[in-house]
């Protein structure tokens, strides 16, 4: 290829539409280019395809600088040397036998099948695909991200669950807990209104019972032995005289 031809290729700008026109001519001589050009990705001009297939050398290692290749793959707009198509590809068996990949990790990405592809595939059957490993790596990075956040996910809510379980039981048992001091507190106050003929609203009178009372901690059995007289005396004397009476 000549050095001027390479130089029209690698502007393009000014010489983009000699480019399109020479490449339509090359696909007029050579039927292989029209199906080629199909393949292709969107994003290549012109300049690029021609660039691609009257290149000379393989585009991703400087082993085979002078050779002229014609290991053209177009689906990827590469042009490779068996080495680094085996590197820079995957067969389909080979991610259809990989426990780790899924069908989500490359269908529906570009893929190869032509002539070369099969010899490097090493397939009897015509149409093997191969996909550009990267583009699945990354899919694969992407599931294990989404698998990741869905790991974390799970775990946060199992750790909200076992919160909100272990708060029910706590609640459940302060409120067992508040029902048992309530229960004990009616008792003791009946005990006390029985044992000296008094009510419980002769007993809101004092002082001392409203205090202890009103406490969290509930009364307990000797309290009416530790404050009783005191709060006795605190009744009015109209009570203590109906009380002795």
């Amino acid at each position: 290829v000549s050095k001027t031809f390479k130089k029209v290729c690698d502007e393009g700008g000014l010489f983009a539409h000699m480019c399109d026109t020479l490449w339509t001519r090359a696909k007029r001589l050579d039927n292989s280019l029209e199906n080629g050009d199909r393949l292709t990705p969107p994003t290549m001009t012109s300049a690029q395809k021609l660039r691609l297939f009257e290149g000379t050398g393989c585009q991703c290692c400087d082993r085979h600088p002078l050779i002229s290749f014609k290991w053209v793959f177009w689906a990827f707009g590469a042009r490779l040397c068996e080495r680094c198509s085996r590197v820079r590809m995957v067969p389909e068996r080979d991610l259809l036998r990989d426990p780790d990949t899924l069908p989500e990790h490359y269908r529906g990405l570009r893929f190869s099948a032509d002539r070369w592809s099969t010899m490097l595939d090493g397939a009897v059957a015509p149409g093997s695909k191969l996909y550009w490993r990267a583009d699945v790596d990354e899919r694969k990075s992407v599931t294990r991200e989404r698998q990741k956040r869905e790991r974390e996910a799970q775990e946060n809510e199992k750790k909200s669950s076992e919160k909100r379980r272990r708060k029910q039981i706590r609640e459940e048992k302060l409120s067992q807990r508040d029902d048992v001091r309530e229960q004990r507190k009616k008792d003791i106050i009946q005990m006390m209104t029985t044992t000296f003929n008094v009510t419980e609203a002769q007993l809101e009178t004092s002082e001392t019972y409203r205090k202890h009372s009103a406490m969290a901690r509930p009364l307990t059995a000797r309290f009416h032995r530790t404050h009783m007289r005191q709060i006795l005396d605190e009744l009015p004397e109209e009570c203590r005289r109906r009380r002795e009476n």
